[in-house]
This record gives structure tokens, sequence and C-alpha cells, in this order.
């Protein structure tokens, strides 16, 4: 069983030059608002659309989900999935992510990281500011999770791939069964698919059997439309469900 010092931070104690090891696996072309939607009941999950098409500024779209751990950062207190993380914001952060380099590698635009946001309240742990009288929103000033695979769809090339790191593991024989698990996890999202459920107006799409297979998400039925049902010869408007 690893030692709690290493869980919270494994950089005090390991070696943390670049690793250049990942798995990948190729999968026919699908759009990414179909991915997202497949993988919705997944938590954690990351979207980032690259809406412009443009070779370098709107090439890849990533969806990402189950993170293996999440980063918090709030009145000047840093956590790892809970724990306390000593230092300031950005070496709590920096050190939290050592353990987990990458090679970095030009073919591949997210081979796993950290996705989440900088909130502005982060601003006055940086420089010399008055306080406000109360906290702009209930949010941390840094949340971001940490994500091991990911599908990285390449607009331009139309290609698919999915990406693995094995993270958090670090030993070389886990890291590989990990992340050979992971690809084939996603690939196959049968395994986490549950019914369709209306909560709402909104449908919570099943995942399909296989998240290659190119079928548009469904789509929710627009606020205020009804349902309409045949009776007794006459069509009728079902009432709307109460909230």
């Amino acid at each position: 069983m690893r030692r709690q010092r290493d869980r919270i931070c494994p950089a005090l104690a390991q070696d943390n030059s670049p690793n250049p090891v990942m798995w990948t696996r190729e999968i026919p072309f699908i759009d990414p608002v179909a991915a997202a939607a497949r993988l919705r009941a997944l938590p954690g999950l990351a979207f980032l659309d690259s809406a412009m098409r443009h070779d370098s500024l709107g090439r890849h779209s990533i969806v990402a989900a189950e993170p293996f751990a999440r980063f918090r950062y709030r009145d000047g207190r840093a956590t790892l999935d809970g724990n306390p993380v000593p230092g300031g914001p950005f070496a709590a952060l920096r050190a939290c992510l050592a353990p987990y380099r990458i090679e970095p590698d030009a073919e591949e635009p997210f081979p796993g990281g950290a996705i989440g946001y900088l909130a502005y309240d982060l601003g006055a742990s940086l420089e010399r500011v008055a306080p406000p009288a109360r906290r702009a929103g209930l949010t941390d000033d840094i949340a971001l999770n940490f994500y091991d695979t990911a599908l990285v769809i390449d607009h331009a090339a139309g290609t698919c791939r999915l990406v693995a790191t094995g993270f958090p593991e670090t030993a070389p024989a886990q890291r590989q069964a990990r992340a050979e698990a992971r690809l084939a996890r996603f690939a196959d999202a049968d395994a986490v698919g549950a019914p369709a459920e209306l909560h709402g107006d909104v449908a919570v799409v099943p995942l399909a059997p296989q998240l290659h297979r190119n079928q548009p998400p469904a789509r929710a039925r627009p606020r205020g439309a009804h349902k309409v049902h045949e009776r007794r010869g006459r069509r009728v408007r079902a009432p709307e469900r109460r909230r």
C-alpha cells in the first residue's frame, strides 16, 4: 500500500523526469458533440470543443472523463482529493502534477493532463489588492481535474484517437495495464450505459453500445412543447410535468 504522503503529493518522493510513454487507439471518426453526449454519464466530463475549423487554431476537439485526481485551491488552502497540499496555489499545483509529466509530442495535442479553471478571485493570491466585502461567488479559486484518458478529434485529418497514460500508476507494468483497460472502457462505452431518463426538459441520453457508432445525440424537447397522444379518435395534448 502506498504511503499517504506519496498519495497526496508523489513529487516529494519520486523521480519527476518526463515520461515518453503513452498508449493510443484509433477509432472511426465521431462528431465531438455526439462523443460528449455518450460519455456524459461518466463523472467529471470535460469537453473542449473547437467550434472554429482552423488548421492550427481550431484543429482539435478534446473529450475527457473520469479524472483520477481533483486539485482545488480556495481561501489560501490547496487540496488534492480533499487532502491538504502545502505551498501557494501554483507551487502546490506544480508539485501535484510533477509525477505525471509526459514528453511533449507535436502529434498529441492533449496526452492527458489537467482541465478546469482559474477563477477571478485567484487574483487576490497573486497581488496585493483590497479584499472585496464578499466573494464574487461560491466557486473555488482553482478547480482542476487530472485526466489520464481522452478522446482527441482531429477535424483537419478527420480522425479520432483515444489516448491513455496509465496514470496515476507509475510502475511500467501497472501503467500499461491501466492504460489498456481505460482505452477499452472508453472504446466500448456499453459498460457504463444506462437507460434514458427525462429530467425536466433535458433528455439524458444512454451511452451507445460502441463509442464509435456515429449516431447523432438525442435532442431535448423544447420548453413548452407537449407530447401528443391519441385518445378515443381525437388528438389531445398531454399536460406538462410539474417540477
